[in-house]
């Protein structure tokens, strides 16, 4: 009688011992499987690129036809800031800010094509953000029709300081129109093509 209930609770021990055995290798299968699943999962998507690039002739004294390529690959916005500084004769940047002998003359190319943040006509006064959206490989019309140096007689034949003109432009995608907003805090309007600074409601 002793010997038929060892030999039951040795059998009971082998089946929970098989069951353990086996939940372990199902669970082991199961965790592989998700595993194995999850790591062949391939992200195709790829960030879509906006970038822009200045056109400008310069024939060592003026500045002109500058407008901005849209070189991405979706419709952008455009807008451009014109940072203008006097350097050395050497070339360095200075403080120097102009004077009756150091001076420029700087004319816009049409201003019905670009509006100012600031409301401005002065070419150096903000951003100039483009009316328009430019497609891919397309440009805006040009914002500056030209900028030059001027120096008067007496510093002419040997000046201190040299006009510096630098376009920085920036493209930005033209959808959704929310984007606009949160990056350059400007809000666009589609049917008149024009530009406001943005009010949040």
């Amino acid at each position: 009688m002793q010997k038929n209930k060892t030999g039951r609770k040795i059998s009971i021990l082998i089946l929970a011992a098989v069951i353990l055995i086996g939940t372990l290798v199902l669970v082991g299968l199961v965790y592989a499987a998700l595993r194995d699943t999850t790591s062949a999962v391939i992200n195709n998507l790829e960030p879509v690129v906006v970038t822009c690039n200045v056109n400008e002739t310069f024939d060592g004294q003026t500045k002109s036809n500058v407008s901005i390529t849209n070189t991405g690959e979706i419709p952008a916005f455009i807008r451009a800031k014109v940072v203008v500084n006097w350097t050395d004769a050497d070339g360095y940047e200075t403080w120097f800010t102009g004077s009756a002998d150091y001076g420029y003359s700087a004319t816009l190319a049409s201003p019905l094509h670009w509006t100012n943040e600031n409301g401005s006509s002065v070419i150096d006064d903000g951003y100039w953000y483009y009316n328009g959206i430019v497609q891919p490989g397309d440009r805006t019309d040009d914002l500056i029709a030209s900028i030059t140096e001027r120096l008067s007689a007496a510093v002419s034949a040997n000046p201190q300081y040299h006009l510096k003109v630098t376009i920085l432009a920036e493209a930005l995608q033209a959808a959704p129109a929310d984007a606009v907003q949160q990056s350059w805090g400007m809000t666009y309007d589609y049917n008149n093509s024009s530009w406001s600074a943005y009010v949040a409601p």
